[in-house]
């Protein structure tokens, strides 16, 4: 595998060898260090290792410092892919659990900004179905502690979706996708921010106005599948606006 798509920094065919455009985005923890790539567990040849040792010093010279992220706007989700998730009818599309995912889950900015368009759709698409009427805190299977152990069991649920798990590879995706890299970016977040994460998850049941209809806190479910759609666009769009 190349050392491009090991490390997924964004479009390269930008990079010129004197004259560096800048990426859509770079991420590097705060806890890297300038001393190279010695400690990663990364099977990669010594001279892949230079070569990101040397895309590794530009960047910096350009003033991306370790620990600093560049987030594309809404974190790169587009209209045009929750529409493109718009399949199946109700029985199969995942659009109507996203819906009600982000009624009952709250993931904090700094999550979102070390995940891909596919893995926070996840996020509340999973959260949509575990959490439907309470599941989510009688099922002593579903890890609410353990950060990890969640994010992982959210996942397995939402790639369940098959419409999901076709289409998501279809979205804008900066991060590598492959097994196990999700993991080691959101092992950087703040013990703060991933009990906020499951916080939220283990919550009680938001319900929808479908589901009690005479309950005032009740969110509105409009049935439609364009509504689906500029509600969870909507959502993003003000969450990533707020910031």
């Amino acid at each position: 595998m190349g050392i491009l798509s090991l490390w997924g920094l964004g479009r390269w065919n930008l990079l010129q060898e004197n004259n560096m455009a800048e990426p859509n985005f770079f991420y590097v923890p705060e806890n890297f260090g300038d001393s190279g790539f010695e400690d990663l567990e990364l099977d990669v040849e010594r001279a892949e290792r230079v070569e990101i040792e040397r895309i590794y010093e530009s960047l910096k010279a350009k003033g991306l410092a370790p620990g600093e992220i560049k987030v594309p706007k809404n974190w790169d989700i587009r209209k045009k892919d929750i529409k493109n998730l718009n399949r199946g009818g109700f029985s199969l599309s995942p659009l109507e659990s996203i819906y009600y995912g982000i009624h009952n889950l709250f993931v904090p900015n700094e999550m979102m900004d070390l995940e891909n368009p596919s893995e926070i759709f996840a996020n509340y698409l999973g959260a949509g179905v575990l959490k439907r009427n309470n599941f989510h805190l009688s099922n002593d299977n579903i890890p609410g502690k353990s950060f990890s152990d969640l994010v992982k069991y959210i996942n397995n649920v939402a790639y369940g979706n098959i419409i999901f798990a076709k289409f998501s590879h279809e979205l804008e995706n900066r991060f590598p996708t492959t097994s196990g890299f999700q993991e080691k970016r959101l092992s950087h977040l703040s013990g703060d921010v991933k009990r906020r994460f499951c916080k939220s998850f283990v919550s009680k049941y938001n319900p929808s106005n479908r589901e009690e209809p005479n309950n005032p806190g009740a969110f509105l479910d409009p049935l439609k599948w364009n509504q689906y759609i500029e509600g969870i666009y909507r959502y993003f769009s003000r969450r990533f606006a707020s910031r």
